[in-house]
């Protein structure tokens, strides 16, 4: 009733528009209140809300710990898995280089064999009317021959087999690594993907504690009241 004027009476103003005056200023006074008391019961909510969300938020930095050790020992488990595999791959090369030097003594021996037949058809080709001494020397080239492939034939079938194991042991190694290599990458990626997720709630998180005021500095203005002709 800014500027409203009371109309007058015998003696003073108009007791009607007096009690009306009173009557509608109780009114404001009772709204306000009422708009103090759900200002105040808001508040309490949005600090028991910002409560909730700062243990929330120490929960997840826990978490996030967590998960960075995670992701720490499975990449420390990737290095050393790889290292293994370099070993393995080191140790093959090894192995194929031993094999190199056992083969190229196959194919001397081999050579000698041959060589030793070569004399022996010499022998045969010059023989003489002394058969007992060429039967004797034929013998023993045979003896020789015999002997030298047979020893071949033991260290090539020895060498095979070993090259064969080494294989075997190779490639299940091989299948090993891959399978822990490709699971640990796995690993990492879903913990990376969790950290993503949970970087993207600590932000809400962050946005959200912005708008809950603490309530020691917060004064109620005509700002912060709904829009209503005073």
């Amino acid at each position: 009733m800014e500027g409203k004027l009371f109309r007058t009476s015998v003696g003073g103003y108009n007791k009607k528009d007096v009690h009306d005056c009173i009557e509608e200023l109780n009114g404001r006074l009772r709204t306000l209140q009422n708009e103090a008391k759900a200002g105040e019961k808001t508040l309490m909510e949005a600090r028991k809300r910002a409560e909730e969300l700062e243990r929330r938020e120490a929960d997840i930095t826990a978490e996030r710990a967590q998960f960075e050790r995670r992701i720490a020992e499975l990449e420390q488990q990737l290095q050393t898995v790889t290292a293994e595999k370099t070993r393995l791959s080191e140790s093959f090369d090894a192995v194929r280089r031993v094999n190199g030097e056992y083969t190229a003594k196959i194919s001397e021996r081999e050579r000698t064999c041959a060589a030793l037949r070569e004399k022996l058809d010499q022998f045969d080709r010059a023989r003489t009317t002394a058969e007992d001494i060429l039967l004797k020397a034929k013998k023993e080239a045979d003896d020789i021959v015999d002997t030298a492939i047979t020893s071949a034939n033991e260290i090539k079938t020895k060498l095979i087999n070993e090259i064969r194991d080494c294989q075997d042991v190779f490639e299940n190694v091989k299948q090993q690594v891959n399978y822990a290599r490709r699971e640990t990458l796995k690993n990492i990626e879903a913990a990376r993907c969790a950290m993503l997720q949970m970087d993207g709630f600590l932000d809400k998180i962050a946005v959200d504690s912005l708008l809950c005021r603490d309530p020691g500095t917060i004064a109620l203005t005509k700002q912060d009241l709904p829009d209503k002709e005073i």
